[in-house]
């Protein structure tokens, strides 16, 4: 579906927040976010706004550091729609690169996240698929350890089950149960809808705080009294040769 990041991690916000008022998601588990100050993206400069990396996770662990036999060995046995979620023990040496994910992208995978580095930068740049790590280095590990491979692990601070979902983009990764997705989703949506009215709004001249319960919220909360910030769609609607108007 379309949402990204931003909007999953907005309603498990929510949700959170909510947890033990309402009954709905007193069940719910919650999102990881993985660590976005060690993680990041290493090949979504190309002008693909809309870049985004969607999968079911494989979870590969490493035990020995600096050593990508556990890597190769999740690679072969991956699966179509899956994406590798790997925990390097804290390598120094890149334990994929280039044809690691030419390959993923070759079984259809949905990319790689790796707890270490990576190399190879300029063939990752030329991927349709997103890959994160913590650095880059050209100098790669051995190929000694079979390691473990569908099996609980944590990845840029975050607890990583097999088959849990994965939604990466350029803000980052979350990660979740599918039956926390399925609670999420449809509110994530809800969220980017709003927020595609909100830009409509603005691109007419319509104030931001306006569309919302600004004032009154500010005024709530200098006062001491219980609040929460809400946005209000407006219909928005445009004639030929007639000016841009809105309507409440």
């Amino acid at each position: 579906r379309k949402v990204d990041t931003a909007a999953l991690c907005d309603a498990d916000k929510g949700l959170v927040a909510h947890r033990e008022a309402d009954d709905i998601s007193t069940s719910y588990i919650g999102l990881g976010l993985i660590n976005p100050h060690t993680m990041r993206p290493i090949n979504d400069q190309q002008g693909e706004p809309n870049k985004k990396m969607v999968g079911i996770a494989r979870t590969v662990q490493c035990t020995r550091p600096n050593d990508f036999l556990a890597v190769l060995r999740g690679l072969d046995e991956a699966k179509n729609g899956e994406v590798l979620v790997v925990n390097t023990l804290d390598s120094t040496r890149a334990v994929a690169g280039g044809l690691f994910l030419t390959e993923c992208q070759r079984k259809q995978l949905g990319g790689i996240i790796i707890d270490g580095p990576m190399r190879d930068v300029s063939v990752l740049k030329k991927s349709p698929l997103l890959c994160y790590a913590t650095s880059i280095t050209p100098y790669s590990g051995t190929v000694q350890c079979a390691g473990e491979t569908q099996v609980p692990i944590v990845c840029g601070g975050v607890k990583v089950m097999p088959g849990d979902i994965v939604v990466g983009d350029s803000d980052g990764v979350v990660v979740g149960s599918p039956s926390s997705f399925e609670k999420i989703i449809d509110i994530a949506e809800n969220i980017v809808s709003l927020e595609k009215t909100l830009m409509s709004g603005m691109e007419q001249g319509i104030g931001l705080h306006s569309m919302s319960n600004y004032n009154e919220h500010l005024k709530a909360r200098q006062e001491g009294q219980t609040s929460g910030l809400e946005f209000r769609k407006k219909r928005l609607v445009s004639f030929k040769g007639i000016k841009k108007m809105n309507f409440d």
